[in-house]
């Protein structure tokens, strides 16, 4: 009887430190709220390497990126979470949204890129103002 209660020990304790370990996703959010988008990217990448093929983490990870100015790359992490969720309404929004504004930006991967380009507002993928639906997934 002991040596079972010995033998389980490792086991609890892993499951205990696996319980304790941050969730990148949680500070990905907060950093988003802190409109620090790198470092919210970074915790969202790291989501992303525990789990290819989330695309809760994919959208996230690109409004990250969108809201830091990198529209091209935000694009391609949309695409792949759409092909993942195809039935997530947030998803579809930010690529339709996504989608739109780089065709009226004349498709440039930000409006900086080119002066000549349509100064267009990117957009709104990242959190709305408090009493507005968000685009982050929870």
């Amino acid at each position: 009887m002991m040596r079972r209660a010995l033998a389980a020990i490792p086991f609890m304790l892993a499951a205990a430190a696996q319980a304790a370990a941050p969730d990148p996703m949680q500070y990905g959010r907060a950093y988003m709220a802190e409109g620090d988008y790198a470092a919210a990217a970074q915790s969202f990448s790291d989501a992303l390497r525990a789990n290819p093929a989330d695309p809760v983490a994919l959208n996230n990870l690109a409004v990250a990126k969108a809201a830091a100015g990198d529209y091209l790359t935000a694009l391609d992490y949309l695409l792949r979470a759409q092909k993942l969720a195809p039935a997530d309404a947030i998803i579809r929004d930010n690529l339709a949204h996504l989608r739109q504004w780089a065709k009226n930006a004349g498709g440039t991967a930000t409006a900086a890129d080119s002066p000549d380009a349509p100064q267009v507002e990117p957009p709104p993928l990242w959190p709305l103002p408090p009493g507005r639906r968000g685009s982050v997934n929870n």
